[in-house]
């Protein structure tokens, strides 16, 4: 790895490092001594030498936490397709509200109210 600074090359700290909290990649050139500004995304001056931290990462053993699925009545799926046949039947029904001249508002609003009228009947 190259320092973000000069360009030099980093001594790779990755597997032998005393602290925890320590960089994971130090200059090599003893005369680079700049830190990450976290507000700037800059490297401003410092009194230690340059060092570079990879992103964290989960051990291994570690498992994610378990997301319980919520209680439906019907599976995702099944809903998911009602809803769409939904939308299609009330698109329907304001083609033939228009073709009839019963037809009152704007489409989007016909569709709208009779998509809600048919969802709360579910």
């Amino acid at each position: 790895m190259l320092c973000p600074v000069c360009n030099g090359e980093m001594f790779d700290n990755t597997t032998n490092k005393k602290n925890p909290r320590g960089p994971d990649y130090k200059c090599k050139d003893k005369n680079c001594k700049y830190e990450l500004d976290k507000d700037s995304g800059m490297y401003k001056p410092s009194e230690y030498g340059t060092g570079v931290w990879l992103p964290k990462t989960r051990p291994a053993t570690q498992t994610q936490p378990q997301v319980k699925p919520v209680a439906a009545s019907k599976p995702v799926d099944n809903i998911m397709k009602e809803k769409s046949m939904l939308m299609a039947y009330a698109k329907d029904l304001v083609v033939a509200q228009i073709n009839n001249g019963t037809f009152a508002g704007t489409p989007a609003e016909a569709v709208i109210a009779i998509y809600k009228k048919l969802l709360a009947e579910l």
